[in-house]
């Protein structure tokens, strides 16, 4: 893909990650403490992604959400997967 970038596991070359960024990347470095991927666009601009969809998780659940989505929240964005807590350290919510 134009644009993308993966983050693959050594030796076995297993996908850990796709990041997928607007800018063209020259060169790209792991933080020292290897949650995060500085990647460094061709015009000098650099992007430091967090790259374990783990912590992103814990990111939307800390900051971005109030919690596990209610049932109705997730009925309408998961209609078909049973449900269950969507952060591990908040209490379901009924509606």
């Amino acid at each position: 893909d134009k644009g993308a970038t993966w983050v693959v596991s050594l030796p076995d070359g297993q996908e850990v990650n796709h990041l997928q960024e607007q800018i063209p990347v020259a060169q790209i470095a792991f933080h020292p403490d290897g949650k995060q991927l500085a990647l460094l666009g061709e015009w000098e601009t650099v992007v430091l992604w967090r790259w374990n969809p783990t912590d992103w998780i814990d990111e939307a659940c800390g900051r971005l959400l109030r919690g596990n989505l209610t049932q109705a929240e997730w009925s309408t964005y998961f209609p078909d997967e049973p449900y269950h807590a969507t952060c591990a350290s908040s209490s379901i919510q009924n509606e």
